[in-house]
């Protein structure tokens, strides 16, 4: 680029990538010399970076599982190694989607833009929020900024039963008895639910106006407030007896019971 210098150790800076013919010219004793090389200057090179963290849900319920993704970048298209760590007072750990392992931290590698997924397990009873840390490094040793996520994690609502009742609550031997129950989830999670005739009693439920009638009944759900509508049978019941029902509702993380009484005279 036309500058000069002397000396037997020099320096210079070029102002943009290509590539530069240089001379090198050296007289001594009467005698002198040329020779000329060409340098090739490149462009710089990038560190990797790391965009477009989430975690889903945030917040997070404990003892449910979160999906999570990042994105690892290269302007360059070098190789890049990437770790991803959780805090381990939060009681949670990562799982590799390609692992099933779950553990403090997740590693790999990857080249020009890739989506990264995982999931983080968090433990049942424990609140502690988790702080997820990623790093990344290209071939060069060119480190990525640093990323972090919070993920809160919240206690669990248990399920509840805001109804659970017959009408009429007395009647005949061989007579029908309407049961409702109705079912909240704070968290909308899914949920098993189960009524049952307790005691070996002679009596049967029916979910569907029809012949089929049974002791127990049982089906899922996730859309609140959950209302039931059963039919209670009682066509061999002994009058003066007492007719037990029981309901379960089933999180997968907590259970909630309520029984109800319909007495046949």
């Amino acid at each position: 680029d036309g500058t000069q210098a002397s000396g037997s150790d020099v320096e210079h800076t070029y102002p943009a990538p290509g590539t530069y013919p240089v001379t090198l010219d050296v007289a001594a004793g009467g005698q002198s010399g040329s020779h000329t090389a060409d340098v090739l200057v490149e462009e710089p090179n990038e560190p990797p970076t790391v965009s477009s963290f989430v975690c889903l849900p945030n917040p997070l319920i404990a003892g449910r599982i979160a999906t999570c993704t990042f994105v690892v970048t290269d302007a360059d298209g070098d190789d890049v190694t990437w770790r991803v760590t959780t805090d381990s007072e939060s009681n949670t750990c990562i799982e590799g989607v390609d692992t099933g392992d779950c553990t403090q931290s997740h590693e790999g590698a990857s080249s020009g833009g890739t989506v990264v997924p995982f999931n983080l397990l968090s433990t049942a009873g424990f609140t502690e929020d988790a702080t997820l840390r990623v790093e990344a490094a290209d071939e060069t040793g060119a480190e990525a900024e640093v990323m972090e996520l919070d993920v809160v994690i919240e206690p669990n609502e248990p399920p509840s039963i805001s109804i659970f009742a017959c009408s009429p609550g007395v009647v005949l031997p061989g007579t029908l008895s309407l049961c409702t129950l109705a079912i909240l989830d704070l968290n909308d999670d899914d949920v098993e639910w189960t009524v049952e005739v307790v005691g070996g009693t002679e009596a049967c439920l029916d979910s569907n106006p029809g012949p089929s009638c049974q002791t127990m009944v049982q089906g899922t759900g996730n859309l609140f407030p959950l209302t039931l509508l059963l039919e209670l049978r009682t066509p061999h019941s002994t009058p003066g007896q007492t007719i037990t029902l029981r309901a379960t509702i089933d999180d997968g993380l907590d259970v909630v019971q309520r029984e109800t009484t319909v007495l046949v005279l």
